[in-house]
């Protein structure tokens, strides 16, 4: 680029590639890896109300689901699906009217490509390998690693759970707030973690009856007390 001195000037007087939108289409340059060389023409997609209904349903998904709301997560899941494969129906796979586009300085490129030449076969293919390598198990529940467990979760209202199957917590928050300093922190956090006894997952082995952690009547009076709901 420092080599084409005048090469901003050049474009904004249409010189280089697609200078014009003469479909009156949104359209921007693949190019190679490497070198950075016009290989197609892609064309974007306009505005549409559809991204925004998809994004919105799927969001409501996960909050409804934070809240218990089964049916409102149920019908959001059914809606942001819908709108998905409307989407890909209607925005994607386009044929267009012509092969080639004229790009300009006597380049012909090609409108559509398939296959290993497209750019979202290698980003697909690369997704589903890293999807389909990095898979693990936390069997927490069924082989317990309480002895040799180092987590922990600090809550956003300052409570400090030694294990995250705990029913109550250490309160770092009003030693901050009294302004302990961080060697008095580190001795609270040092001691605690020595004198922890919590083993959630060894306790609900042990049960003779496999159940949930917290009694249901429990979580109704304090809905903090799940793990996914403690938050931290």
């Amino acid at each position: 680029l420092w080599d084409q001195k005048h090469l901003a000037s050049e474009v904004q007087a249409g010189e280089w590639y697609l200078s014009d939108a003469s479909e009156g289409r949104r359209e921007t340059l693949v190019t190679s890896v490497l070198d950075a060389e016009p290989e197609q023409v892609l064309r974007v997609r306009g505005t549409a109300y559809v991204t925004i209904v998809s994004a919105a349903t799927l969001g409501t998904v996960f909050v409804a689901l934070t809240f218990k709301w089964w049916l409102v997560s149920l019908v959001s899941g059914i809606a942001f699906i819908a709108a998905v494969i409307w989407w890909l129906w209607t925005g994607t796979g386009e044929i267009p009217e012509k092969e080639e586009k004229d790009i300009g300085r006597g380049i012909s490129l090609p409108l559509y490509a398939s296959g290993v030449k497209s750019t979202g076969w290698w980003a697909m293919f690369i997704t589903m390998t890293g999807d389909g390598t990095a898979f693990g198990i936390v069997a927490s529940t069924s082989t317990p690693f309480c002895a040799s467990c180092d987590r922990s979760r600090v809550t956003a209202d300052g409570l400090w759970y030694h294990c995250l199957y705990a029913a109550t917590g250490t309160n770092l928050r009003t030693p901050l707030r009294r302004g302990a300093t961080a060697e008095e922190l580190r001795d609270l956090v040092a001691c605690g973690w020595a004198r922890r006894v919590d083993q959630g997952a060894v306790d609900r082995l042990r049960l003779a009856e496999r159940r949930a952690a917290t009694p249901v009547e429990v979580t109704r009076r304090d809905v903090h007390r799940e793990m996914h709901t403690r938050g931290g």
